[in-house]
């Protein structure tokens, strides 16, 4: 059976350890010393905490003293307490450091990992992960939707190439086929080539095409005179081909 005191004694423990002064420890950290320490180690290691200076002097460690009939005060209460006396405002560093150099090296060095976790983890989920993604709305308006990129829609500049690359070979088919033309009727006829210049033509363009009508049936001449003295032609009843 409990007694009025043993309860008077032990709530703290039931209460809530949100309270806690020192900034990254939790009360399942704090728990976890208080579980690793005797009677003995935890008057040391509240005697360490309460001295100021960086530099632990044991000498300096007040004599306990029991009383008979009186419990000793829980560790997780006087680590508590601790926490928001003078340990408020500061980190768990102090608490390792005093746990060290009362030969406890184990279970600072575990502290360690377990707040230096807890604090990896609230750093990815309140600003790595972040949180406020699954609050953004999907379905508004005013959010640009993600598009999917195997439906898209291809850009205009392979359109605008093919466009002006057509445009081009249209230009200049036109242009070798007025040329051609223009050759022909040179050639073919002459006379008809000079009226029409005549009338469509400056004078300047006028002389260009008599000149190059000129040369032309000059080049003609010369080649039909070849092919009369170069051919070859079969004789009429012959088998054979004469030069």
């Amino acid at each position: 059976m409990f007694s009025i005191y043993d309860l008077l004694l032990y709530w703290p423990i039931l209460c809530s350890f949100s309270a806690l002064a020192v900034v990254d420890l939790n009360p399942q950290e704090l728990q976890y010393v208080s579980d690793h320490l005797t009677n003995q180690k935890c008057n040391e290691l509240i005697d360490a905490l309460n001295q100021k200076g960086f530099q632990l002097h044991p000498e300096l460690f007040p004599v306990h003293t029991k009383f008979r009939g009186h419990p000793p005060r829980p560790c997780l209460v006087r680590l508590r307490e601790w926490g928001k006396g003078q340990g408020g405002n500061m980190t768990f560093d102090f608490l390792a450091l005093r746990l060290k150099e009362i030969g406890l090296e184990k279970v600072a060095d575990k502290l360690s990992r377990l707040v230096l976790g807890e604090t990896v983890r609230e750093l990815h989920k309140f600003f790595l992960d972040d949180p406020y993604k699954d609050m953004v709305p999907t379905d508004s308006l005013m959010v640009d939707k993600q598009k999917d990129t195997t439906k898209m829609i291809p850009s205009d500049e392979g359109e605008d190439i093919n466009e002006s690359l057509f445009v081009a070979i249209v230009i200049l088919t036109v242009i070798c086929l007025t040329l051609f033309m223009c050759i022909t009727v040179c050639l073919v006829c002459p006379r008809l080539g000079h009226i029409i210049c005549q009338f469509a033509c400056p004078t300047p363009c006028m002389v260009m095409y008599d000149t190059m009508i000129n040369n032309c049936l000059n080049c003609w001449s010369i080649t039909r005179r070849n092919m009369d003295k170069y051919m070859l032609v079969a004789p009429k009843g012959g088998g054979g081909l004469m030069l």
